[in-house]
């Protein structure tokens, strides 16, 4: 009777209602998938930005560091050198977290290497756009390869600090990490690191009988 009249006219209402809202939501979700690839694209294209670490040689050697560079979630490297300093690095990018007294010192150039000591001073040590590479022995590519950085904050020479990531080729991971080795000097304002991994090893090699892949 009458009771029944009323409950069924909010649900003829409500069945319009999700009629409207149904069109609503099938317009929004075709939208969606025509977007989808869109965002997709993108997405990779960040991320393939963020993550190349390959290089070419005009020899036909390539190399492809992207296995070592640091992203979210996974800690910066750490180094040191004899008298002391902190060294944090990352590679083909910059550090994930600038270091305390980077910060204490309001010094937030990003930077793919930062030298710290005991909170007194912080230097950074290149920029990741200025990036070169080069064999870290000329004509020897199977050494490894070598990643420069250069437009490092001024030092008291008055040039621009720079520093050089040597990655040596380890093919049976036997020559320990970059933990294990000391950050040296080439002169006061050039920092050289060690840093032994299987992906210093050329994944592509031209021999005088052809190509070689490793």
């Amino acid at each position: 009777p009458l009771p029944l009249k009323r409950e069924r006219r909010p649900l003829r209402r409500g069945r319009g209602a999700m009629g409207r809202q149904g069109g609503t939501a099938a317009l929004l979700a075709v939208l969606a998938c025509l977007l989808a690839p869109m965002r997709t694209a993108g997405n990779r294209f960040q991320e393939a930005w963020v993550m190349n670490c390959n290089h070419e040689f005009p020899d036909g050697t390539v190399y492809d560091l992207g296995a070592l560079t640091r992203t979210a979630g996974r800690p910066d490297y750490i180094g040191k050198d004899k008298r002391g300093d902190m060294y944090f690095m990352n590679v083909c990018n910059n550090v994930q977290e600038i270091p305390n007294e980077c910060k204490a010192l309001q010094k937030s150039v990003r930077s793919p290497v930062y030298q710290v000591r005991n909170g007194s001073y912080c230097h950074w040590l290149g920029l990741e756009g200025s990036h070169r590479w080069d064999y870290i022995e000329p004509g020897s590519p199977n050494v490894g390869v070598q990643l420069t950085y250069t437009q490092g904050e001024v030092c008291d020479s008055g040039v621009n600090r720079r520093v050089k990531m040597q990655f040596y080729c380890d093919h049976f991971g036997r020559l320990g990490n970059v933990q294990d080795y000391y950050v040296t000097y080439e002169d006061p304002c050039t920092y050289v690191v060690t840093f032994p991994t299987t992906v210093g090893c050329p994944r592509r090699l031209m021999m005088t009988w052809g190509w070689v892949f490793v």
